[in-house]
């Protein structure tokens, strides 16, 4: 040891409690220097998510409760009959990333769904050289969604479907959490559907510009190969036009459009012992938008054989819906002979459904397409109209593709 120095000698012979004061200010240090480190972080993936930003010339966001998936095929649809390179990715019934030759890449998760998602969908788009992305807003906590709209889709143009009650737990006051998620400075189109509270909130942040579509059957009709929301039609084509497509060119590329796997579709099915006129009304998931739907099929198809069996699927990760179905099915009466209850029915769903349903009630407990078919038609009636709805994920999109790849369209 260096006796000569002072500094040295003191330091080593400092007493245990004097050594520990230095204590707060190492760790003052490390949380410091942590912080430094995540806004760095943080710094260059915004660098990142604006470079993205500029690779694409312009960016649509679809969001609301109903239809969004439909409404981002139809404005690609359309941009596309006029000559565009449009890139799509949509979230709901099947998550898809739609290129601009028009062919489609599933989109495989190994985790849950993150809006994260909407970084490489911008990414794949640059790549591509698309003049435009119409993407869907996927998330369902208003926090979430105005990261992902405003922070990292950040569009010129928003595109609103309509607010409906659905994700009751996680987004209670969709209203103010669609009004929000708007970027300032962009270009908001709503439907009629949407309520008079939403573009007041939009208005009063002082959003450039709030178009309401009118969908009358005169001005808004457009013809699309499958049964269509004319509200939803109306919307895309006010897009369209916002960005210079004329009308006739939009309308080519709609009557090209390849439709949703949740589009409202119906196909003639062969059962054991008679023919199903079989209804795609899954993508509907609550219980107002299935009411529409209900009474559009009704009006459109009928009840062959004068009977109407409602097929409801349910999901595990879905409890909230679950619920809400019951509360529903529990206290308002529906135009239903029979209904089938598939997917995940605990017994306590059971019980309060047989309580409300009693011998109306089946609960087939199978995933199968063809053995669902065997058994409601082995409880009576053997024919008619089966509608599906409740929510198009597992039992549902298996029963939808077995009906298109079996049935004949009706």
């Amino acid at each position: 040891m260096n006796r000569d120095n002072p500094l040295l000698c003191r330091a080593t012979s400092m007493p245990d409690g004097e050594r520990g004061d230095t204590g707060p200010v190492n760790d003052l240090l490390t949380v410091g220097t942590c912080l430094g480190a995540i806004l760095a972080l943080l710094g260059a993936e915004q660098v990142v998510i604006r470079r993205l930003r500029k690779s694409v010339a312009t960016r649509i966001v679809v969001m609301g409760t109903r239809g969004k998936s439909s409404v981002v095929r139809l404005i690609a649809a359309g941009l596309r009959g006029a000559g565009l390179r449009v890139t799509y990715k949509t979230t709901g019934s099947r998550a898809v990333f739609g290129r601009p030759d028009g062919s489609e890449d599933l989109i495989q998760r190994r985790f849950i769904p993150s809006p994260l998602e909407q970084k490489r969908a911008l990414r794949q788009s640059g790549r591509l050289g698309a003049d435009v992305a119409v993407i869907e807003a996927m998330s369902i906590r208003a926090e979430a969604l105005r990261a992902e709209v405003r922070g990292i889709v950040a569009p010129q143009i928003v595109a609103i479907t309509n607010v409906r009650r659905d994700h009751t737990t996680e987004l209670p006051d969709p209203v103010s959490a669609f009004a929000r998620a708007v970027p300032r400075g962009v270009t908001a189109v709503c439907s009629e559907d949407v309520p008079g509270e939403l573009l007041v909130r939009l208005r009063r942040r002082g959003i450039s510009e709030v178009a309401a579509v009118v969908s009358t059957a005169g001005e808004g009709s457009v013809s699309v190969p499958y049964e269509e929301w004319q509200s939803n039609v109306a919307l895309a084509t006010k897009v369209c036009a916002l960005l210079g497509v004329p009308r006739r060119l939009a309308e080519e590329g709609l009557r090209a459009i390849k439709p949703d796997l949740g589009a409202l579709r119906a196909w003639h099915v062969v059962g054991p012992s008679g023919t199903w006129c079989a209804v795609n009304g899954f993508a509907a998931n609550d219980p107002e938008s299935t009411k529409l739907v209900l009474r559009r099929a009704l009006r459109r198809w009928g009840r062959p054989g004068g009977c109407c069996v409602g097929l409801l699927n349910l999901r595990e990760d879905r409890g909230d819906r679950t619920e809400q179905w019951i509360d529903e099915l529990s206290r308002t009466e529906w135009p239903f002979d029979r209904l089938a209850v598939v997917g995940a029915v605990p017994w306590s769903v059971q019980r309060r459904l047989r309580r409300a349903l009693a011998e109306r009630l089946l609960i087939p407990r199978t995933a199968s397409p063809e053995r669902i078919l065997d058994k409601i038609a082995s409880g009576g009636p053997s024919s008619g109209m089966l509608f599906g709805f409740g929510n198009i994920g597992g039992v549902g999109a298996k029963l939808v593709d077995c009906w298109s790849r079996e049935g004949e369209p009706a």
